[in-house]
């Protein structure tokens, strides 16, 4: 049986089959890191898109939000943590008491 008879069978097409999914490795610029590492002990509640604003504004380089993910990803950089939990986190500490019918 030929290709396109099994391929046909089986519902895959040609382009399907052939498919081979290249590895999206792209270099990691040392300037971007050390200013992600800076800025993230500084202000842990940025976001991404901050982040990537406040270092197009320094450096002159263009980046996006998506690059920074990136490099966070690889590079493990501080724990990030998204501004709603820095507030509930907050919010949980406050309201503990030490022993019953204290709120």
């Amino acid at each position: 049986m030929g290709l396109n008879k099994a391929l046909k069978y089986c519902g895959l097409s040609k382009c399907a089959w052939y498919y081979a999914k290249k590895p999206r490795d792209m270099p990691i610029d040392p300037d971007i890191v050390e200013h992600i590492k800076e800025i993230g002990t500084k202000r842990s509640t940025y976001s991404t898109k901050q982040m990537a604003a406040q270092i197009s504004r320094e450096t002159g380089i263009l980046t996006n939000h998506k690059k920074i993910q990136r490099t966070y990803q690889k590079i493990d950089g501080p724990s990030h943590k998204r501004q709603n939990d820095v507030i509930c986190t907050a919010w949980r500490k406050l309201f503990k008491p030490a022993t019953p019918n204290q709120l």
